[in-house]
């Protein structure tokens, strides 16, 4: 860790001995957790050439599919390595209201707040999103406040040339169990929020440079299962070890730019291409996604398992 990250860890614990001894002893915890990604020696270069973008002033998104809870905390080092090369200070993550609120039960919570001194540590903000499957749990006006604030989030994080991590699938399900096959994950999910696309599509539009590089998270529902919200079977133990015996391997995707996208799509006008990926998001998750299953077994790949969903 260097001095700068020594700071920030030290502002955002809490104060007090209770507090303090608690966030210290989560932090602590965090990091072994780290300690559980195995990561490709292939990601340097492409974490390499993602920080030369954004150094040139390109506004940075990283996407990964989501198998655990432990997904975020997993891809901290790589946060960690694009903020001590670049001018980016902080990245944001939207995660779900429900699991902010504790409505998801106590283990989930117990992991949000497990792995929350170590986000902060790392310089990734959560904030809350409530989700399509989630809005019969608010009320019309706290569904109104809650997406009017994210969006001043957005804005902000824009102008301010923060970073944006997200999980385009917004559900754990790619880590839980298939019914028709024991033993055997459900694998990528089909997206249910286009909001990221959306985003690309009208920075496109502007002509706003944008880089975007994908993660490959495979095995981390090992780690934390989702379906039963606990530690995966070994995992408190292997907290204990240096060398942990349950991994996740996470592999990263050559960044991609307004340029690429234009060039994929085959359309050189930026307000035309940016409405294009309006109209057709699959083509966006295509480039993201799509090539994130092709780094990841045949079983954990789900709805992109059929390679030609991948083409324009």
């Amino acid at each position: 860790m260097n001095i700068r990250e020594h700071v920030q860890h030290a502002r955002s614990l809490r104060p007090g001995l209770v507090n303090g001894t608690i966030d210290r002893s989560l932090y602590a915890l965090g990091r072994q957790t780290e300690m559980f990604a195995d990561i490709d020696p292939s990601a340097k270069k492409n974490l390499d050439s993602f920080c030369e973008k954004i150094q040139s002033g390109a506004f940075p998104v990283v996407i990964f599919n989501h198998q655990s809870f432990v997904d975020p905390i997993l891809v901290a080092p790589l946060i960690r390595y694009i903020r001590a090369r670049t001018r980016i200070e902080c990245f944001r993550i939207p995660v779900a209201q429900t699991l902010l609120d504790g409505t998801q039960g106590k283990s989930a919570k117990f992991l949000f707040d497990l792995f929350n001194p170590t986000m902060r540590t790392n310089g990734i903000a959560m904030f809350g999103a409530i989700r399509d499957e989630d809005e019969e749990m608010y009320g019309a006006e706290e569904i109104k406040e809650n997406q009017k604030r994210n969006r001043e989030i957005m804005k902000k994080m824009e102008e301010n040339n923060e970073g944006f991590i997200i999980a385009p699938e917004g559900t754990l399900r790619g880590g839980r169990n298939r019914e028709d096959a024991p033993g055997k994950v459900q694998g990528i999910q089909e997206v249910r929020d286009t909001g990221i696309n959306s985003i690309i599509a009208r920075r496109i539009s502007r002509g706003q440079p944008t880089v975007i590089m994908s993660v490959a998270i495979e095995g981390s529902f090992r780690i934390a299962d989702p379906d039963t919200k606990k530690a995966g079977e070994g995992a408190w133990i292997d907290m204990l070890r240096t060398r942990k015996r349950l991994r996740a391997h996470l592999t990263t995707t050559p960044p991609i730019t307004n340029e690429s996208i234009l060039e994929h799509i085959g359309i050189s006008n930026p307000k035309e291409a940016g409405m294009y990926l309006l109209r057709n998001p699959n083509v966006f998750f295509g480039m993201t996604l799509g090539e994130i299953a092709k780094y990841l077994p045949e079983d954990q790949q789900g709805v992109w398992k059929d390679k030609s969903k991948c083409k324009v």
